[in-house]
């Protein structure tokens, strides 16, 4: 019976296949752009390696990339980087996985910001255009301050949170809840 489990360890390591493998698939379709099959493919690394740092982090950035404008991923995202750091035991990673993903996600979220904002300019005469691009903008907002709980040393967090508050503030049409919103954001980082 020894043998029959190793036999049967060993089919099981060739269906589900190595996460390493998979997780170099994810990364070279994630440089090509090619988010969904990055994401894919780290869910595969994750099935063969359910703890796996890189593929939760790899994950969650994936994810973030697929964001669209009726639907953001940007939770998806964030909640499999904080999966990412919390498995990782070795404080000299947990550190970089931090620092990585703050980055990637404040490059996610200027991107969401840029879409969001053209789409807007491209329907501004649609009333909702706008206010969708404010609800959008305050998620962007918070995702971004939650990129700087990951590296506190990140200075295009602020800039992209600074810069989208004073242009919302300066919109006409803004509500009372908005406008303080992006005040308070505007102050909270040194806008």
């Amino acid at each position: 019976y020894c043998q029959a489990d190793v036999i049967i360890r060993e089919a099981i390591k060739i269906t589900i296949g190595d996460a390493g493998n998979f997780i170099a698939l994810a990364q070279t379709a994630a440089e090509a752009g090619n988010h969904q099959e990055a994401y894919d493919y780290y869910n595969k690394a994750l099935e063969a390696e359910p703890n796996n740092c890189q593929a939760w982090q790899g994950k969650g950035i994936s994810a973030g990339w697929q964001s669209s404008l009726t639907k953001s991923r940007m939770n998806e995202m964030l909640v499999c980087i904080k999966k990412s750091i919390a498995i990782t035991e070795n404080e000299s990673l947990k550190e970089v996985l931090r620092m990585q993903s703050a980055v990637e996600v404040v490059q996610v979220a200027q991107a969401y910001f840029d879409l969001s904002t053209e789409h807007t300019m491209q329907f501004i005469s649609v009333p909702e255009a706008k206010y969708e691009h404010f609800d959008r903008c305050r998620e962007i907002v918070n995702v971004c301050e939650e990129a700087k709980l990951l590296d506190t040393n990140l200075p295009e967090a602020n800039r992209l949170i600074i810069d989208i508050s004073k242009r919302l503030l300066g919109v006409s049409g803004i509500s009372s809840n908005d406008q303080k919103f992006f005040a308070d954001a505007l102050s909270r980082n040194g806008g």
